[in-house]
């Protein structure tokens, strides 16, 4: 996971994942990815265009930054006001515990807790609690491109703006 560029301290380290960039499963027609925790985020965005959906959050830096990372920080970005942090949109993660153990937790059920929700305590654990090996993500369909028309300036129409859109779908 890369979280901000960590620099370890004395006695630190950090744990690169980038080799770990498998696509685990896509299912475009359920609006469902799942993924190795080491893929970048650009690359995310790049598998859900090409299907017509979208992957909301954009916590910049998109080309460096890993989605394990996004997970373990809960990373915002630009479009969090609207879409919320990325948190928001996992639905399962593979964990590994400080023990060994390997765990799955949520899943693609919208609801599938039972107990304690322990997905959400390690989204923004920022790898205290566990490394984050795999998640999957809800995604979108892909919104409607809108472009801001503008009248011809002439005569009797001086150049301005418009607040009018016209909808490319």
């Amino acid at each position: 996971m890369r979280a901000a560029g960590a620099v370890p301290t004395t006695g630190g380290i950090v744990l690169g994942l980038e080799r770990m960039r498998r696509l685990r499963e896509f299912e475009p027609l359920r609006w469902r990815i799942e993924v190795d925790a080491g893929m970048a985020t650009a690359d995310v965005h790049r598998l859900a265009r090409e299907s017509g959906l979208v992957f909301p959050p954009d916590p910049g830096a998109a080309e460096q930054s890993q989605i394990g990372g996004n997970v373990a920080t809960n990373a915002g970005g630009p479009h969090a006001f609207k879409y919320g942090v990325t948190g928001a949109w996992v639905t399962g993660l593979e964990v590994v515990l400080p023990s060994g153990d390997l765990i799955r937790l949520g899943g693609s059920a919208r609801k599938d807790v039972a107990g304690y929700d322990l997905k959400q305590l390690m989204i923004g654990s920022e790898g205290t609690l566990g490394v984050i090996t795999g998640v999957t993500l809800r995604l979108l369909p892909a919104p409607c491109l809108r472009l801001p028309l503008t009248p011809k300036p002439g005569p009797s129409r001086p150049r301005r703006v418009t607040s009018r859109f016209e909808a490319l779908c």
